[in-house]
């Protein structure tokens, strides 16, 4: 009886071990399979950016409302190649993927290129003057700037953050 609870335990740790096998095997194809189709953005990406076919242009600033308060926007309208996004960006959005860049230079061992990275205009405090017109249309003039800088950095365009904020695909 010993013997047989034996065998039957077995059969179920055999059992056990080749479904876990077998859910190795499929993570690590769906790992590949994503990895693939992470290269095959990166590449297309990096093609349309190498090519002439990039525009970044803020459109407009809009005044939004919301319970806490008004607060700002600037509209985004982006070209790559065949590729369109359109975005309303906050300043604090370019802020966030500032920090983001650096670290995806860092992740790349490319750490030299972090210097390339432009400064983003000063963030002015809100009991200070945030909504002035002039102030805003300086900013939306900075933020463009570095926009343009940005762009054309190299492999920016193989940063998902990049594309995430201009909405041009991720």
């Amino acid at each position: 009886m010993i013997a047989l609870f034996l065998r039957i335990s077995n059969h179920s740790r055999r059992d056990s071990m080749s479904s876990s096998r077998i859910s190795k095997k499929k993570l690590k194809s769906e790992k590949d399979r994503v990895y693939a189709e992470k290269k095959k953005i990166n590449k297309e990406y990096t093609e349309a950016s190498e090519g002439k076919t990039v525009r970044i242009k803020i459109n407009a600033i809009k005044e939004m409302k919301q319970f806490t308060g008004t607060f700002h926007c600037y509209e985004v309208e982006t070209f790559l190649g065949k590729k369109y996004g359109k975005a309303l960006l906050r300043y604090s959005m370019f802020a966030d993927f500032n920090k983001k860049l650096v670290a995806f230079y860092k992740e790349q061992g490319k750490s030299s290129l972090i210097e390339n990275i432009p400064s983003l205009p000063s963030a002015k405090s809100k009991l200070f003057g945030a909504h002035d017109l002039d102030f805003i249309r300086d900013r939306k003039a900075s933020l463009q700037t570095y926009l343009d800088i940005v762009s054309k950095l190299p492999e920016v365009w193989k940063c998902e953050a990049f594309r995430k904020l201009l909405e041009v695909g991720a």
